[in-house]
């Protein structure tokens, strides 16, 4: 799920509160009369927001005087809320990003270009949103559901992925580069572990995997010392290991390097350079599968479907049984690292799967990033990271 998708949603609910106000104190054309006492919204005629009528009563979707930057009229994100039916019960949910997620995951370092412009700026569009809770990424699905059946009839659905259906991928994708016997390997074995979200220690700098190493390259930034680019948000102390492209597919190499030569350097890369530069995109393009699924095994952990509580803590319970049923220090051992995984975890909290930009747990199997593809955590529904997306699937109903 990109910025430029999820902004559409964003800006599909502001519109929408737009034209109730107007409609129902301004210009009465913007509702449409139906059979019954509710009304429709008309969205054949263009929002004419620069009217003073119209700008008066739109006021109250706008940050008051005192709380305004420099006295800009500036909407109020909080207002966007968007209302939607869940498990039979309504619900009414602000929707925006949280933009503030990266400064609150990462106190002391200099991101405040990313809180600024990541979710709105153009040249992010096409990168991963983050800042989204897992109910936020339920409300996404719930109004896109409707949008695709006004276009292919109700017999679809839009959801977040289970996690059979993430492993099913994870092993078609890979069919054809692994063989029956070492194919084993993908298969989740790792329970719930310690991955990393947001930096725990709060130390004055930016996380490990993100700084001058080989464990991590995205398309803003270069960590190496032997060469330096001058880019927007590159620091050659830190660098900024952040999110990368959604869709790795449409990287090529050529456009890849064409990029830094022809927008950010005066002379093209030298034959030394441009090996650095081979060795830093195939890193980032092992998060590709073979069929041109990306960011499985890295790039932002992503919201799944399931929850603690319906499918996991039944799991659990059982495997302790199972562990403490076996003799010996080995299975007592293994009880008390699983138990603590499990500790760490929220009991009410939603699945996330994969790894992420701070905790990028590259390995490689043939190729093949098992450590990033299979690790899990729980965490709270209502909570928002910088490292935390979500993707999402069409179910065709019968």
């Amino acid at each position: 799920m990109t910025n430029g998708e999820y902004l559409e949603f964003v800006h599909w609910v502001r519109d929408s509160i737009a034209r109730v106000i107007i409609g129902e104190e301004v210009i009465s054309e913007f509702l449409i009369d139906t059979e019954g006492s509710e009304k429709k919204i008309n969205w054949e005629i263009d929002i004419p927001w620069s009217e003073s009528d119209i700008s008066e009563a739109l006021s109250v979707m706008f940050l008051p005087e005192y709380e305004r930057f420099y006295g800009r009229r500036t909407l109020d994100t909080r207002k966007l809320v968007y209302e939607f039916e869940e498990k039979g019960k309504h619900n009414s949910l602000a929707i925006y990003p949280d933009t503030l997620c990266w400064i609150n995951d990462f106190v002391y370092s200099y991101i405040e270009p990313m809180t600024n412009l990541y979710f709105w700026h153009p040249a992010y569009k096409d990168y991963p949103v983050v800042g989204v809770s897992k109910d936020q990424a339920i409300a996404y699905c719930k109004w896109k559901t409707q949008q695709l059946r006004k276009q292919h009839g109700s017999k679809l659905i839009v959801r977040l992925p289970k996690e059979y259906e993430r492993e099913s991928t994870i092993l078609y994708s890979y069919r054809g580069q692994l063989s029956n016997f070492s194919i084993g390997e993908l298969k989740d074995k790792s329970w719930v572990n310690n991955l990393s979200l947001y930096s725990a220690d709060k130390k004055p700098q930016v996380a490990e995997s993100a700084r001058n190493s080989d464990k991590h390259f995205n398309r803003n930034n270069i960590l190496t010392s032997e060469l330096i680019v001058t880019i927007p948000f590159y620091d050659k102390d830190y660098g900024y290991g952040y999110t990368s492209p959604a869709d790795l597919s449409q990287l090529s190499y050529k456009s890849f390097l064409k990029s830094f030569d022809t927008k950010y350097r005066k002379e093209k890369f030298t034959k030394a350079e441009k090996t650095i530069m081979l060795t830093k995109y195939n890193d980032l393009i092992q998060d590709l599968t073979p069929n041109n699924i990306s960011g499985l095994a890295g790039n932002v952990s992503e919201w799944m479907f399931e929850d603690y509580e319906t499918n996991w803590n039944s799991v659990f319970v059982m495997r302790q049984l199972q562990i403490k049923l076996t003799a010996g220090e080995d299975a007592r051992i293994l009880s008390s690292i699983e138990d603590y995984y499990d500790y760490t975890c929220d009991k009410n909290g939603g699945l996330i799967r994969g790894s992420n930009w701070f905790d990028s747990r590259k390995s490689n199997y043939l190729g093949v990033n098992v450590s990033g593809l299979n690790t899990k955590r729980f965490i709270d529904s209502k909570k928002s990271y910088s490292t935390v997306g979500f993707r999402y699937v069409i179910e065709l109903l019968e």
